[in-house]
């Protein structure tokens, strides 16, 4: 173990103005542990769109389970009512696999008036907006489809999808610190609902390092870890995205992470057997929220794992 690199780790995070945590586990043991502001283990934080690859495992356990019976499966499958709300033919096409690859074609702006409205909803409001693209054509970033995401579990599982990730999900991994907001339709938001601490978001990545097994038990299968993990579309030059998780290289280093606003950073680093999560304060100005997702890569990530990859 190369001690230096996360010792150096460290310090670049506590220079971080917003950090609020900073934890690494390597070949499953926490090797550190930090927090600001005020912040302790036992504080649950605002994970934001980390959420999206949380519901990503939880439609994996659902399909692992022939509860769902699979990604190709079409949306109005499970909400059929959605016919009522747009006479587009191309929607009637639109899968699971498109929602989960942000693929569906629907045109959308991510803005703060989704998350924070009061009657806005997946049930009555994503449906309804415009094609830009053919479905499965073209990648584009879109929180109301995977809200689209927790009402087809919900449908398909006979229950809320909070009740369904307890049973599958959390109750196993021992998270109870939680909480999972809900829209005003009364779904659980598949977008950016959860609530909860480091600790309990760790415990999500090293299950995926470990394929989906946890204390001798598969919780999710692992053709489906490896299946969110695969490149199905480009972001861009850069990134790569699966079922609601991306991807990126550092050098000749692979990782596979989930980010919420503001820097958010739930990350799995398989050659190094690495997983990384951190906490930024989320309520900041768009402009300050890029400043802090960069800041935490190009300061603290990027440089440890260039340390750890050093033979």
């Amino acid at each position: 173990m190369n001690a230096k690199a996360f010792i150096n780790a460290e310090r670049a995070a506590a220079g971080l103005s917003n950090v609020r945590s900073f934890l690494v586990m390597w070949e499953g043991s926490v090797v550190s542990e930090n927090y600001y502001g005020g912040t302790t283990a036992a504080t649950p934080h605002h994970i934001r769109s980390i959420t999206k690859s949380i519901v990503s495992a939880l439609v994996g356990i659902a399909i692992d389970k022939d509860i769902i019976h699979g990604v190709d499966d079409k949306v109005l499958k499970y909400i059929p009512e959605l016919t009522t709300q747009d006479n587009d033919i191309r929607k009637q096409q639109i899968t699971l696999r498109h929602l989960l690859t942000m693929t569906t074609g629907f045109g959308w702006e991510e803005t703060g008036a989704w998350f924070f409205s009061d009657t806005l909803s997946a049930l009555s409001n994503a449906w309804e907006r415009p094609l830009f693209e053919n479905p499965g054509k073209a990648y584009n970033y879109d929180s109301a489809s995977t809200d689209l995401l927790t009402i087809v579990l919900t449908r398909a599982a006979n229950q809320e999808a909070q009740a369904f990730a307890i049973e599958n999900l959390f109750a196993p991994l021992d998270i109870t610190n939680f909480k999972w907001e809900k829209d005003p339709a009364g779904y659980h938001r598949g977008s950016a609902g959860l609530v909860m601490t480091a600790q309990d978001l760790a415990k999500i990545g090293q299950l995926y390092l470990q394929g989906g097994q946890w204390n001798q038990h598969q919780l999710i299968s692992s053709q489906w870890v490896d299946q969110s993990f695969a490149e199905h579309v480009r972001v861009n030059g850069v990134v790569s995205y699966g079922y609601l998780w991306r991807s990126r290289q550092v050098g000749s280093i692979r990782h596979y992470y989930a980010m919420g606003y503001g820097g958010q950073y739930l990350m799995v680093v398989p050659d190094l057997k690495l997983v990384v999560v951190a906490i930024d304060e989320w309520q900041v100005s768009g402009e300050e929220a890029d400043r802090q997702k960069y800041d935490f890569t190009d300061r603290v990530f990027d440089p440890m794992v260039k340390a750890l990859s050093i033979p």
